[in-house]
């Protein structure tokens, strides 16, 4: 009797444990269907997001419709820059989204005015750079000018954000002994200039501490798309 009791009793525990565990795979997988319920819905609303076409337009959205215009340009695919959605402020935002504006519609989406930076007085204003001297005039030997900027051939500039990267592949050497090599570029917003001033710069021209910032937040933004896209494929098997 005793035995049978014991069996009894180590039956009733497994047919807990095996219970509990059930629960637990139940609750595991109604709370990824509800996120990917989630995902699905904001995917939809961001398809619905009207993308801006001009700098002025910026200025007027707070903070998470800025946000959810980052999103949606790259939900949309209207450009290819590597770009994560995710910026540290303000000034972060509007500089990017006037960056992906110039990449997209050009020269026209710069509607802004005098020194206005497009970012409601916080940040850098944008003042136009003359050169020593007053006015514009004809250019002099040892100065550089585009769009009524002036610049100095030894002038250094100091880099607001990394925009882009992208790697060329080159061939080196002669004849026999011809090989190839990539070379990395990151394209650079400079500080106290708009997006149409960014340039292609290559990598041994560039801080560090940029670099390792950009590939940061473009690493961990890639993560994350990962992560929910692993997350999908796991519902498929466990709904089959």
């Amino acid at each position: 009797a005793a035995r049978k009791a014991r069996k009894q009793t180590i039956k009733q525990q497994l047919i807990a444990v095996g219970r509990a565990k059930r629960e637990e795979r139940e609750a595991k997988l109604t709370s990824k269907r509800a996120r990917k319920v989630a995902r699905a819905a904001e995917k939809a609303r961001l398809e619905k997001v009207k993308l801006a076409t001009a700098y002025s337009e910026l200025k007027a959205m707070t903070v998470p419709e800025l946000q959810d215009q980052l999103k949606a340009f790259k939900l949309q695919g209207k450009t290819e820059l590597k770009f994560t959605c995710t910026q540290k402020n303000r000034v972060a935002y509007c500089t990017q989204l006037q960056a992906l504006l110039f990449e997209t519609h050009g020269d026209k989406a710069n509607d802004l005015t005098g020194d206005d930076s497009g970012c409601d007085g916080d940040g850098v204003v944008r003042r136009v750079r003359r050169r020593e001297g007053g006015g514009s005039g004809k250019k002099r030997k040892g100065w550089n000018e585009l769009n009524g900027y002036w610049w100095k051939d030894d002038e250094t500039f100091d880099i607001e954000r990394i925009l882009d990267k992208k790697i060329e592949t080159r061939s080196i050497g002669k004849a026999k002994k011809k090989s190839t090599k990539e070379f990395v570029y990151y394209k650079v917003m400079w500080a106290n200039f708009p997006p149409e001033f960014a340039s292609w710069e290559p990598e041994t021209e560039i801080h560090d501490d940029y670099i390792d910032e950009y590939e940061a937040s473009v690493e961990a933004e890639a993560e994350l798309e990962m992560e929910e896209e692993a997350e999908d494929d796991d519902d498929s098997v466990d709904e089959e």
